[in-house]
């Protein structure tokens, strides 16, 4: 019995020894600088602010990798690349997910052991099948369509020399005492919310500059009545332009209001004399 328990011992020894023997598989590696955002007629500005990649090879899901990234991957025969672009949700860092209106990049490679494969994955947003477009402004003209609201101080520029890009974006000056200027701005089209039954992710994409802090937000029509819900605060982006997505999925109701329309307001501070806020490319987004 000793000598069988002796004979045991020494074989799971032996194993331990091949296991540990095993040559460990050297990865390869994929570096990506950036995302490129292919041209598309659907959805009008290419303006992006695409921080990670979402990345998946041969179905299995390797990770979130923040941009410029290095991605360590152990090379196979095919090498099939599932990459999604992310981004931050309502500008916060705790907040990533795969922007869900870009179709993902797939693509195979012939990946090699301790070499480093270069990839600028171009990404596209979905097509008309897959999202519906709620409300889109890029203020290319005077005609900016927006409706002053009754409490406003301030009326809506059309802006030609600060602009992101294009021929215009729109303007707020705030200007005066503190408390007693108010931009209070609604988007001239109002859209109807998607059923419930449908479960959409509903996204606004927005390009800004800012010296003051502004809200956006919906107002809301059931009809009979009316409702302003303020849902974000931006704040001062230093004089920089700007891009970011905000989540107003589960914001909106379809069964207890018939229409929707953006919203932007700005209250001057007792700290400014006067604030300057830039507004291009209004996007509102929803998964089909």
């Amino acid at each position: 019995m000793k000598n069988l328990n002796l004979l045991i011992l020494l074989a799971l020894l032996m194993l331990s020894c091949e296991k540990f023997n095993q040559e460990e598989p050297i990865p390869a590696y994929i570096k990506i600088d950036s995302f490129t955002l292919g041209d598309t007629n659907l959805i009008g500005s290419q303006s992006k602010r695409i921080t990670d990649a979402w990345v998946t090879h041969n179905g299995d899901i390797l990770g979130v990798f923040q941009l410029p990234a290095i991605v360590p991957i152990i090379p196979e025969d095919s090498n099939e690349l599932f990459i999604k672009a992310g981004v931050m949700m309502n500008g916060m860092i705790e907040t990533r997910l795969a922007y869900p209106f870009y179709q993902p990049y797939i693509q195979n490679y012939n990946l090699e052991a301790n070499t480093t494969t270069n990839i600028n994955p171009e990404v596209i947003y979905r097509t008309d099948d897959q999202i519906d477009i709620y409300y889109f402004n890029d203020f290319e003209s005077e005609n900016i369509n927006i409706d002053v609201m009754e409490n406003s101080h301030v009326e809506p520029k059309f802006s030609e020399s600060e602009i992101f890009e294009g021929n215009g974006s729109l303007h707020l000056q705030l200007t005066g005492q503190a408390g007693d200027s108010l931009a209070q701005f609604v988007m001239g089209e109002p859209f109807a919310y998607p059923p419930v039954s449908a479960e959409p992710a509903v996204m606004l994409e927005l390009n800004y500059k800012c010296d003051h802090n502004f809200s956006i937000g919906l107002y809301l029509d059931n009809g009979v009545s009316q409702e302003l819900r303020r849902f974000f605060t931006i704040v001062s982006t230093n004089g920089q332009w700007k891009k970011n997505y905000f989540n107003l999925t589960g914001t909106m109701s379809p069964l207890e209001y018939i229409s929707h329309r953006f919203t932007i307001e700005a209250l001057l501070s007792n700290t400014a004399d006067e604030a300057n806020i830039f507004i291009d490319n209004i996007k509102i987004l929803s998964t089909k």
